[in-house]
């Protein structure tokens, strides 16, 4: 076959395999197995409110609950070289976000390294107060949703795996009005 025929080829096969590479790594993870999006690796996470209903000018504390698999930690704030849990949250205007309020980690100590961090092995809380105007209650009707995300890096003794990013969200219904004290 002349030179020229097979350039051609040899170019659109060339092509079509690194498309192919590129397509194929696009959807395979760096790292083991393919994450469910939809549910946090080695971390579950639940979100609750203190109160049954949001209402206007009055705090609600949103917990979030967090419990790492077996033999695995998470660090906690306060590792400067480590990728700490944190939490943020995206709140409509008119909504009052408080610092996070985390616990204090336990002592780990990596024994090849020598050096002692602070971590979550076992479940913990971190709580973070928000107060909604009366305004922003009005905007949303009803009800207000409140959406946030949880990242954090999960170890275990061997091994730290890719950061890792757990989404949550709470519906909480706005009160209509105050609700009244009980007499004394």
């Amino acid at each position: 076959m002349p030179r020229q025929r097979i350039l051609p080829i040899l170019q659109v096969s060339a092509a079509v395999l690194i498309l192919g590479v590129a397509a194929h790594a696009s959807q395979a993870p760096l790292f083991g197995p393919a994450a469910d999006p939809r549910t946090p690796a080695r971390l579950d996470v639940a979100i609750r409110a203190s109160t049954a209903a949001i209402v206007p000018g009055r705090p609600t504390v949103l917990s979030l609950d967090m419990r790492p698999a077996p033999g695995i930690h998470v660090y906690a704030p306060g590792n400067p070289r480590y990728i700490p849990v944190s939490v943020t949250f995206t709140v409509p205007p008119g909504v009052q976000l408080h610092a996070a309020v985390y616990p204090q980690g336990e002592d780990y100590v990596f024994g090849e390294l020598k050096e002692t961090v602070k971590v979550y092995s076992r479940p913990f809380q971190v709580r973070q107060q928000i107060v909604v105007s009366r305004d922003a209650a009005k905007a949303a009707g009803v009800s207000m949703t409140i959406g946030g995300s949880v990242r954090y890096q999960a170890c275990d003794d061997k091994v730290c795996f890719p950061p890792a990013t757990a989404p949550v969200t709470i519906t909480l219904p706005i009160a209509t009005r105050a609700p009244t004290r009980a007499a004394s």
